[in-house]
């Protein structure tokens, strides 16, 4: 793929054309890794929002697996477990 496409004249002194010159760019590589890039910002993307649904879910839940006890919605409530660290960590 060649763009863009670049063209200039050569002029003398008196600012007649002598000459054209025209360049050509290829950009294939560019577009690839571009392509790549998104890509892999699109992979990352998915990957965290999985990982913070892992660490969502990892809060609902005791280390046991067994709630101790439920709120609305089937949602276990994290205040007995996080109290259990906190002090434990002090």
């Amino acid at each position: 793929m060649l763009v863009p496409l670049s063209i200039h004249p050569l002029r003398d002194e008196a600012g007649n054309i002598l000459r054209w010159y025209a360049t050509a760019t290829n950009i294939e590589e560019m577009k690839v890794a571009e392509e790549r890039l998104r890509r892999a910002v699109q992979e990352l993307q998915t990957k965290q929002q999985l990982l913070d649904l892992a660490q969502k879910a990892a809060m609902c839940w005791p280390l046991n697996g067994t709630p101790k006890e439920k709120s609305t919605f089937g949602r276990r409530s994290m205040q007995p477990y996080t109290d259990n660290r906190r002090a434990a960590w002090r």
